[in-house]
């Protein structure tokens, strides 16, 4: 008897040394978690057996449970590596089949979608040509075609008149410095992404009086006598009307703010130019000229520059025109009993009914955790600890081992009797 019991020692010893050394295989795996061997004692029970009497049958291997903390984050320059900090796991789906991985490493194919070093597509939500995000779970694709133009259609600008400039009466003369207080210039955009450069010279009339002279690529844009727009203030310095006095500028009333329309034959676009310019919060101060912003919704074609990750998992597109864009955002999963999740391989395991359904949510809400872009998760096996337990293993093999010789040995001395 005491030889089987010896034999389920040996066989408890030799299940801890295969979970070691797989620990051991795996300490540089991503997203690798390291597992435990667990172990119970067997009893045999019976009429006339009780715990005082049995010396038991030896050890059984109860479970292998799989640890599921937190690994250490490596920083890469790749920024589609990301990684879980804190609760939850990656979705991704390969076919029929959905697993969930803590191994971020994630790449685009020539499709466009996010996919794992294994294939496998990134789930989450995709966004619309809004940026809003659909509530729908899908795979990742971004779409790398070029963005195209927007024709300028707002331009708004934020700046400080000095009150105490001096009133100008000569004519104006975009040429000449001193029949002019002040110039800035914007960017704005035709239907095919053509820039012109637009010119805001102002020019001081009266006392909280200004007027402003906007010109394209140095061409009056208004036309007629007065190629200018009025612009009033309050004795507050707060702007308190926009007038249009030419023909080629319509007063938005009670916005500060006058259409600009400028004809394809100052600028050769496609189309006529329109926009509106908004001079809602510029003022006049007793400060000097200032410009604080400027700023048209119009842009260039662009081509995908790269793409971003943030903390809450939003994945945005630059391009190179300088704009961006939501392309999706990376839904995470956790479970109620981790540990009853089926491993898969690939650093992926599946649900299970001991795992129960995944909890699917957005990252950063609830319990689940953020996403580190540009980071992997190492694995948690700490090779010291592990090295340990595996002198230990082996001990327990060995002592196993001296048992069955000495059984043997007891064994022969009794053979030996006659």
């Amino acid at each position: 008897m005491s030889i089987n019991t010896a034999l389920t020692g040996l066989r408890a010893a030799q299940s801890q040394l295969d979970v070691i050394s797989n620990n051991i295989a795996n300490a540089s795996t991503t997203g690798f978690k390291r597992s435990r061997a667990e172990f119970a004692d067997v009893y045999a029970s019976g009429v006339g057996f009780s715990g005082a009497t049995s010396a038991g049958n030896g050890v059984t291997l109860a479970a292998i449970s799989q640890q599921f903390d937190q690994g250490n984050l490596n920083y890469t320059n790749n920024s589609l590596d990301m990684a879980m900090s804190g609760e939850g796991m990656f979705i991704q789906r390969d076919g029929d089949v959905t697993t969930y991985t803590r191994s971020g490493a994630m790449q685009l194919d020539d499709d466009g979608f996010i996919i794992s070093n294994q294939g496998a597509s990134l789930m989450g939500y995709l966004a619309d040509a809004q940026g809003n995000v659909q509530a729908e779970l899908n795979p990742i694709r971004i779409d790398s075609a070029q963005q195209p133009p927007q024709a300028t259609t707002d331009v708004q600008t934020q700046l400080n008149l000095d009150s105490e400039s001096a009133v100008i009466t000569s004519a104006f003369d975009p040429s000449n410095e001193q029949t002019f207080n002040y110039l800035t210039t914007v960017a704005v955009y035709d239907s095919l992404g053509r820039d012109y450069t637009m010119q805001q010279y102002f020019v001081k009339d009266a006392d909280n009086s200004w007027r402003m002279y906007p010109r394209v690529d140095g061409t009056d844009v208004m036309g007629g006598g007065t190629p200018y727009v009025n612009v009033d203030f309050s004795a507050d310095g707060q702007i308190s009307g926009v007038a249009s006095a030419g023909t080629g500028a319509v007063d938005v009333a009670a916005k500060n703010a006058v259409t600009l329309t400028i004809p394809t034959s100052i600028t050769g676009a496609a189309s006529t130019l329109a926009y509106e310019f908004n001079l809602t919060t510029t003022t006049q101060y007793g400060t000097d000229f200032s410009v604080s912003e400027v700023s048209q919704d119009g842009y260039t074609a662009g081509r995908l520059a790269s793409l971003d990750v943030n903390d809450n998992g939003d994945i945005l597109a630059r391009y190179s025109n300088g704009r961006s864009a939501l392309m999706a955002q990376i839904a995470i999963a956790d479970f109620t009993n981790m540990q009853g999740l089926s491993p898969s391989g690939d650093s992926a395991w599946l649900e299970t009914s001991s795992s129960g359904p995944a909890l699917i949510g957005k990252p950063g809400t609830g319990t689940l955790g953020n996403i580190q872009a540009g980071a992997l998760e190492e694995s948690n096996v700490d090779t010291s600890e592990e090295l340990v337990s595996l002198i230990t293993a082996q001990r327990n093999y060995q002592a196993n081992a001296k048992v069955i010789e000495t059984a043997e040995t007891v064994t022969q001395a009794i053979l030996n009797l006659r």
